[in-house]
């Protein structure tokens, strides 16, 4: 299952991504394994490369 989620800039214009947001941000089940892969995209709607897929386990 793939899931798509939109991340908005701060008030400082800065991303993050990390603690604290699978309690929000993502609905992740406890102790599963899985497989994030990030692309930013601007405004105009230009997209950068995919990145390298990262495996991830939920607390």
């Amino acid at each position: 299952m793939e899931q798509v989620y939109w991340i908005r800039p701060n008030d400082e214009s800065e991303l993050r991504v990390g603690h604290g947001m699978c309690g929000g941000e993502f609905d992740l089940e406890q102790g599963a394994s899985y497989e994030v892969k990030l692309q930013a995209i601007d405004k105009a709607g230009n997209r950068s490369p995919v990145s390298d897929p990262l495996e991830v386990v939920a607390p």
